[in-house]
């Protein structure tokens, strides 16, 4: 199959559909931009818990704990340790 396939699927999904709702492309835009968010901090600073990660990145707690379950399904971040109340988390590290 190739991007012709596609192209042509999508044509035909807009044709029955309609274009795509702009109120939920612009919230998936936005859960994204929480994401990047939050793995940059991840990487960058190395922070664990999710009250570190808000604080970092001044996004609430329940928006992080969202980007932190899609971390987990997709990205590699996993849960390591309890620091107090709190999970700790962590990108695997690829082991050579």
């Amino acid at each position: 199959m190739g991007d012709k396939y596609f192209k042509t699927a999508l044509k035909t999904l807009k044709e029955t559909h309609g274009p795509p709702n702009e109120e939920f492309v612009a919230s998936s835009r936005d859960r994204m931009k929480v994401v990047k968010g939050v793995e940059k901090v991840m990487k960058t600073q190395h922070l664990k818990t999710i009250p570190e990660i808000a604080e970092a990145t001044n996004y609430p707690t329940d928006m992080i704990f969202n980007a932190i379950n899609f971390l987990m399904k997709w990205n590699g971040l996993r849960l390591i340790n309890k620091r107090g109340d709190y999970p700790q988390y962590s990108f695997e590290v690829d082991e050579e």
